[in-house]
């Protein structure tokens, strides 16, 4: 999802930079207990015999 109109890699991230002080002012300060966990990046593909193995982890 684009988060403005200038596709560019710093464009994005400055809006997203933009929206996050909005949502800051608007909610304040969340605490860290409250905010979501971390995500891992997932791998493009994957079999499922290597899901399988991972699920044993």
């Amino acid at each position: 999802m684009m988060q403005t109109d200038g596709s560019a890699g710093m464009a994005q991230v400055a809006a997203v930079h933009r929206a996050a002080e909005q949502a800051e002012a608007w909610c304040g300060v969340i605490d860290r207990a409250q905010r979501p966990g971390h995500v891992d990046e997932l791998p493009v593909a994957i079999s499922a015999e290597a899901a399988l193995n991972q699920s044993e982890v």
